[in-house]
């Protein structure tokens, strides 16, 4: 596969700041770190052009009538997570870059914000966008930019890598702050086999234009300082038919609030002469999952297949909070669920019911637990007749087992045998079983849940299985 590396070339304007009297003011460590992340929903239609473009003091921002969907996870993570340092220095001195200069660059990197989302450049599919930074105690700097393209089908990553370093936040950050800078950059996808040229001129102008409260469908979040970025683009793509001039102003608002380390809104449009189209809202879905309080229960725990050869199980779910539930029938199914399920066995035997309950729409994404649930599945239309050890006075203890369990067996029994098995019905021990007391030395064996079936052999009667609990 081929690499890209592109250069930026970054004229860093004046920025003027303007004191004034601020309801929230953002400071460097308010931004996040690694470990950082964030769920958006994202939305491009449902909210009108008043819902975000309103501004100055104790504004309010209310899109609470939107709903979540097309949940986008966004997270910073160490460069090293997002790209080692061998195929970073590959990808900048491709470019033409000097190998000790993307070293420099390098070594000035501290994190990268991942962006898991489908974006465009020019008529391409652009995903899992990465925004390499190094935060001061006073800036926000962007070292290079990383993401792959899909040209054609062929998916190629990009990396653009900034002759300085950008400056996209400084600190600390209040109401009625300013900012301005110009960034010239090129893309050239020759490589790639696509004659395609891209040359942009950005000249960027950011203020920090309201203060207020955001009301959004997950939470009302006070106090959220906002920051108004104008990009006025002069462009032109080349290509084998043709010079394309590309002559535009884009506009992109960012919410930022003291509780959460990136971003809790934003929204990007377009300015014309006459009017600011705002064509997508991403916002802030949820920071935590809740704590799981679900508790999967079996409605028996021995199934008997009758003369139709299956049986129906059930299962039901308790307290339920988590979002979806997967189960494992150990029978080979898996299927899911949003509450109580059931579920048909045709072969005898004793399964592992695995259930899964995961969390959505929250972070850690999908984050889930599990729980399993042991159950036998007896024919009881077989020529053997499974009978219960209690009722003939046969006694299995102590329950739960340390060291030993003993079996007391009547003396009014003939050849007894016993099996011991584990949770996946695996015989662990097996041997004779007198009449009289039988102590069986379990020391080697882990603490578990495990089964005693006893088979007498004088009449081929097969008794029921005890569960016996082994704790060391």
């Amino acid at each position: 596969m081929k690499l890209l590396s592109i250069h930026f070339s970054l004229i860093f304007c004046a920025a003027s700041v303007s004191q004034s009297a601020a309801q929230q003011v953002y400071q460097s460590q308010h931004y996040g770190g690694p470990g950082t992340q964030q769920l958006y929903s994202r939305h491009l239609v449902g909210f009108t052009n008043d819902d975000i473009i309103s501004h100055g003091a104790d504004a309010t921002w209310d899109i609470s009538a939107l709903t979540a969907s097309d949940l986008i996870l966004s997270e910073i993570v160490t460069r090293d997570e997002a790209i080692d340092a061998f195929t970073f220095t590959a990808l900048c001195s491709f470019g033409g870059i000097n190998v000790f200069t993307c070293l420099n660059i390098w070594s000035n990197t501290q994190q990268a914000w991942l962006i898991q989302d489908t974006q465009s450049l020019v008529q391409f599919a652009i995903t899992d966008l990465q925004r390499f930074q190094r935060k001061t105690p006073t800036l926000l700097l962007e070292t290079f930019l990383g993401f792959t393209v899909d040209l054609g089908g062929s998916p190629t990553p990009v990396a653009i890598v900034y002759q300085a370093a950008d400056t996209t936040l400084t600190f600390p950050m209040t109401y009625e702050d300013s900012l301005s800078s110009r960034i010239a950059w090129g893309l050239d996808l020759s490589a790639t086999g696509q004659n395609i040229q891209y040359l942009s001129h950005q000249f960027r102008t950011s203020k920090v234009d309201g203060w207020g409260t955001l009301i959004t469908p997950y939470d009302t979040l006070h106090d959220v300082l906002r920051v108004r970025a104008v990009i006025s683009r002069n462009d032109t793509l080349t290509t084998d038919t043709l010079v394309l001039p590309v002559t535009l102003s884009q506009v992109e608002y960012t919410w930022y609030d003291t509780s959460y380390g990136i971003p809790v809104m934003i929204a990007a449009g377009f300015v014309t002469d006459s009017a600011e189209i705002i064509n997508t809202v991403t916002y802030l879905v949820a920071a935590e999952c809740p704590a799981p309080t679900w508790f999967a229960s079996t409605q028996a725990n021995e199934y008997y297949i009758d003369d139709t050869g299956a049986v129906l199980a059930g299962f039901s779910i308790a307290m339920s909070n988590a979002g979806v539930y997967s189960w494992d029938f150990d029978d080979g199914t898996i299927e899911s669920s949003t509450d109580d399920i059931s579920h048909i066995y045709t072969t005898p035997g004793i399964y592992n019911v695995v259930v899964t309950g995961c969390m959505t729409n929250c972070l850690p994404l999908n984050s889930c637990t599990e729980q399993t649930l042991t159950i036998e599945v007896i024919d009881s239309t077989s020529a053997v007749q499974l009978l219960n050890p209690k009722d003939y006075g046969i006694r299995i203890y102590p329950n739960p087992a340390h060291s030993d369990i003993t079996l007391d067996i009547p003396l009014s029994f003939g050849e007894l045998d016993f099996q011991l098995l584990d949770i996946h019905g695996k015989v662990i021990l097996t041997g004779p079983a007198n009449t009289g007391v039988n102590r069986i030395d379990i020391t080697p064996m882990t603490s578990g849940l495990y089964l005693m079936r006893i088979l007498d052999r004088t009449t081929g009667m097969l008794y029921k299985a005890e569960r016996i609990s082994v704790l060391k």
